[in-house]
């Protein structure tokens, strides 16, 4: 399992990852697993670049831009969490 430490994401809890490390994980057959401040989450590196934005930036090589894969981290919610919400709206 390849893990990504994220700590500010690009906004609410999109984030780009390098496309050549999801494609070493889909070629040795691993998940991946991203922590951002608002959780983590375990995905498939072949969800991730199906259903993500693919794009380009420069870093320190100008004639060579990087290849970045962004999408939306699905942080699931703890059912404490839920409950507590659910309480909170007068639900329960």
């Amino acid at each position: 399992m390849i893990h990504f430490k994220i700590k500010k994401p690009l906004y609410d809890n999109f984030v780009n990852l390098r496309k050549s490390l999801l494609l070493q994980a889909i070629k040795n057959g691993e998940l991946i697993k991203i922590t951002i401040p608002q959780g983590s989450a375990i995905v498939s590196p072949v969800w991730w670049i199906k259903t993500g934005k693919e794009s380009e930036k420069v870093f320190k090589i100008p004639d060579r831009p990087m290849k970045l894969c962004g999408n939306f981290v699905p942080i699931r919610k703890s059912a404490e969490e839920i409950s507590e919400e659910m309480v909170k709206e007068g639900i329960i």
